[in-house]
């Protein structure tokens, strides 16, 4: 899927879309605006339409949706909440007339007659394209039906009709270690670990190393094959080096703090008493200061004498 994406190399990058698609790769397209000419005219060939244009068309959607080309049921999906950005903004979008999709193309959704969703069949592979950033439209209001739509849509470039989910349940070991032992009656495409991903968590199918996948909101999935039947997939958090080396610091640290709050004390002698005995006599400071005051009257008494 290609979501608010964008490109560095753009020849090369169109070339890798272009075989991965007509290798039998499936692609979903959404605003495709980066892949248009200044014109409208689309610059990267798989996509089934030629050109496309911005536009909006009020605060109502008037779609109409082509269930047969999504292998769907649900006819009367049209449901998609209000064509409003904001509070009073209509909800922008992408589209395409009719006349500008490939001769191999079909429309998958139209709104007031504009094509806004279109696929069509690339060599081996095919091509979903959006105009109207469905996601972000179901993430604002969240309507029924068109969380069916966009499932549909899913189910369409991913293959996944026929496929069922099933909780599977994981021993945890201990914290750093999950373990999931698959029912050997039954095949699984992959394993979805609803917890956050990490680079420092690895994988084993019975033993065998393998690759864990990010996936959806920061989860961790690693796919399946139809050997791995009955499988014990073991998942293992492995400490890096500067969590080490953080956990030993602050070991020591802890140490040492206890140390010097319980033992530390009953090792350090008493202090010296230093209090005078209780016969010594101290003079205060304030006889000396009437001898000076004395010695400094008997000098003013000198100087009146002279000048007489």
């Amino acid at each position: 899927m290609l979501y608010n994406f964008n490109y560095l190399e753009k020849e090369r990058a169109f070339n890798l879309l272009d075989q991965y698609v007509s290798n039998g790769g499936s692609l979903l397209v959404e605003s495709a605006a980066v892949l248009s000419k200044p014109g409208g005219e689309i610059a990267f060939l798989p996509l089934p339409v030629t050109k496309i244009q911005p536009g909006d068309f009020g605060e109502t959607f008037d779609l109409k949706i082509n269930n047969q080309m999504l292998n769907s049921e649900n006819n009367e999906q049209t449901d998609f909440g209000p064509a409003v950005y904001g509070d009073d903004l209509p909800w922008s979008m992408l589209y395409s007339e009719p006349a500008d999709l490939r001769s191999d193309a079909y429309p998958i959704v139209t709104n007031h007659d504009k094509v806004i969703v279109a696929g069509n069949k690339y060599g081996q592979g095919q091509v979903v394209w959006s105009g109207y950033n469905m996601f972000y439209h179901y993430n604002n209001f969240h309507a029924p039906d068109e969380k069916e739509f966009i499932i549909d849509i899913l189910a369409q470039v991913l293959h996944l009709n026929g496929y069922q989910n099933k909780t599977q349940n994981a021993t945890i070991t201990d914290p750093s270690q999950r373990e999931i032992v698959l029912d050997d009656q039954n095949q699984y495409s992959g394993i979805l670990l609803k917890e956050n991903y990490f680079p420092a968590w690895g994988a084993t199918i019975n033993g065998r190393t393998t690759k864990i996948y990010p996936a959806g909101p920061n989860m961790m999935y690693i796919p399946l094959s139809q050997r791995d039947a009955g499988a014990k997939i073991t998942f293992v958090y492995h400490y890096l080096t500067i969590q080490i080396i953080a956990t030993a610091i602050s070991g020591l640290y802890l140490s040492w703090l206890v140390y010097s709050l319980l033992w530390l004390p009953h090792f350090v002698p008493p202090l010296l008493d230093v209090s005078p005995p209780a016969n010594l006599i101290v003079k205060p400071l304030r006889s000396r200061s009437k001898t000076s005051k004395k010695a400094s009257a008997k000098k003013k008494i000198k100087k009146k004498q002279l000048k007489k």
